[in-house]
């Protein structure tokens, strides 16, 4: 399977994967991915094997027209007789056709038509589906069950083991009394994330209000960590840049809420189980929010006339003076903390 290239989508592709694993119980499925995500599939349950496309990273031996070509070529040492491709670009068709795998399914956008063996109809909804149900349309094509949806994000016995240790250093009693709330303010782009100083605040009145606080994060969400990490005092813990994915992932998992942005991260609490607060500000609520029941998640937006962009961030939409677009200027530290507070009364 040719997978797309976010940590979220890791997490929405999941339940087509599941689907495909349960149409063909006796096949070896291995995701095809660029390197920006191939840890995340390490372990993962329903995968036997990780293809690493080197593109724009690493040793890059994959970039340009002799890179697909290599590629390709690797692709057809492997042997495939089913290529399931899941992004919607001509690129991503391009090297499985050129390894001549006998069927490659897909959605026939972006003009790659004629590198597909079975173009799987767009669904009339398309624009409005969620990316979950979308991801798995080529797995209900080929005729495999789709009733469970449950989201999946590996996670090993080390990286629960580094979470268990981080947590028994900061004085935390996994399974007490006292709230636990996952904090992660930051985002693929800074027209995505919610201003760093209003999560300050939520922190600092939610501490008030008698939660134990946590920071996550990679090194290089740490000015957007900085704020809240001064702002709550002893009751934050620092967890930024404390292993990968997958123990940010052990961390969130003994939380009992976790806030972000609309972020892979924010997918990966959901996946854990944990309680899911999202700030959306471009983005659309519709098609990627956490994808749990009602009562683990909520997601606090603003519904412009413009929403959602295109994200084409200022090119169609004035900033606001903070310099991110109004969607997520106009969004209040009150409101969030209501929601947060109503997931916690729930929990």
């Amino acid at each position: 399977m040719r997978s797309t290239n976010w940590i979220g989508d890791v997490v929405m592709i999941s339940p087509a994967l599941r689907a495909l694993r349960r149409g063909f119980p006796e096949a070896r499925l291995d995701v095809l991915t660029r390197a920006s995500v191939a840890d995340a599939y390490q372990g993962h349950p329903l995968v036997d094997d990780v293809v690493v496309e080197e593109r724009r990273s690493g040793s890059r031996r994959h970039d340009g027209p002799l890179g697909v070509l290599r590629l390709a070529a690797e692709l057809r040492r492997r042997r495939y007789d089913l290529a399931v491709l899941l992004p919607k670009s001509l690129a991503a068709a391009l090297a499985p056709a050129l390894a001549r795998i006998p069927c490659r399914v897909g959605f026939p956008t972006d003009g790659r038509r004629l590198l597909l063996t079975h173009p799987v109809p767009l669904p009339t909804e398309a624009e409005s589906l969620h990316h979950v149900e979308f991801f798995l349309g080529p797995a209900v094509y080929l005729g495999c069950p789709d009733d469970d949806r449950a989201l999946v994000f590996p996670v090993g016995e080390e990286d629960r083991r580094v979470a268990r240790e981080f947590l028994h250093r900061h004085g935390v009693s996994i399974g007490g009394t006292q709230p636990l709330v996952a904090i992660h303010p930051g985002a693929s782009r800074r027209e995505r994330a919610w201003p760093a100083q209003r999560f300050a605040e939520l922190a600092r009145r939610l501490a008030d209000n008698g939660a134990r606080l946590m920071v996550l994060g990679a090194p290089g969400d740490r000015a957007a960590a900085s704020p809240v990490l001064q702002a709550s005092g002893d009751a934050v813990m620092d967890a930024v840049g404390i292993g990968g994915i997958g123990t940010m992932a052990a961390l969130v998992e003994q939380c009992d809420l976790f806030v972000g942005n609309d972020s892979g991260p924010m997918h990966v609490a959901a996946a854990m189980g944990t309680a899911t607060l999202a700030v959306f500000g471009p983005g659309a609520p519709g098609k990627t929010a956490p994808y749990v029941p009602a009562a683990r998640r909520r997601e606090v937006s603003r519904a412009f006339p413009c929403s959602p962009c295109r994200q084409e961030f200022f090119g169609e939409c004035d900033a606001a003076p903070s310099g991110i677009p109004w969607c997520l200027e106009t969004v209040t530290v009150q409101e969030v903390l209501d929601a947060a507070q109503e997931l916690l009364a729930a929990t």
